[in-house]
């Protein structure tokens, strides 16, 4: 059984789609989608590739899903987007928590990395050292 000439078949029923129809009014694409998942799936679907990242004041090139690498990892991981957990990229300055100097570690810079440890180190030797009486 042979399909009909391309001018006598409608296009995909799919919004946005404008391939032509091969089986219940889809094109191949969209009618395993609606097979396997019960419903059409855009969010699953590939993005162009060539143009920039969907995620918000980010200019990477897309390499998965309509997402740079950077974030379709956040994606796949979390299934959502986590800026509150990104790390600046390389070149991008990074600030001490709690002085405004240049980052080190944890948040913060050297000088308050090693008061904050200075600190929690005298504050276990305080609670496990036994008195002297």
């Amino acid at each position: 059984m042979s399909l009909p000439p391309t001018e006598e078949r409608a296009s995909c029923l799919a919004p946005g789609c404008d391939r032509l129809a091969v089986t219940r009014g889809y094109c191949s694409r969209h009618y395993q989608q609606v097979r396997r998942h019960g419903q059409l799936t855009p969010d699953t679907e590939y993005g162009k590739r060539g143009s920039q990242c969907a995620a918000p004041d980010c200019q990477a090139p897309v390499q998965a899903k309509g997402y740079c690498m950077r974030h379709h990892r956040q994606w796949l991981r979390h299934g959502r987007l986590t800026p509150e957990r990104e790390r600046p990229r390389n070149g991008e300055a990074r600030a001490c928590l709690e002085c405004g100097g240049p980052y080190c570690a944890k948040g913060l810079c050297k000088r308050c990395y090693d008061r904050q440890y200075r600190r929690t180190r005298k504050l276990i030797s305080e609670l496990f050292t036994p008195e002297k009486t």
